[in-house]
């Protein structure tokens, strides 16, 4: 019988049959980020009171807007 070790990464979970592949998976999200800005539409427009886009600030200077689908 063989025994069968695999990395994961704690991010994105992703399995690895090498430690460092894991490892470099681990270092490159970017997992510092705060919210600079948040929209949102009015009640009478939208009654689930979720932010229509929010503005995200990351560790390496870079502001990434996601918007709602």
């Amino acid at each position: 019988m063989k025994e069968l070790c695999k990395y994961k990464c704690e991010h994105c979970n992703t399995e690895y049959a090498e430690k460092n592949r894991a490892i470099e998976c681990e270092e490159n999200h970017k997992i510092k980020l705060k919210c600079k800005e948040k929209g949102y539409l009015p009640y009478h427009q939208d009654h689930s009171g979720y932010p229509l886009y929010v503005n995200i600030g990351f560790e390496d200077g870079k502001t990434i807007r996601y918007k709602r689908t």
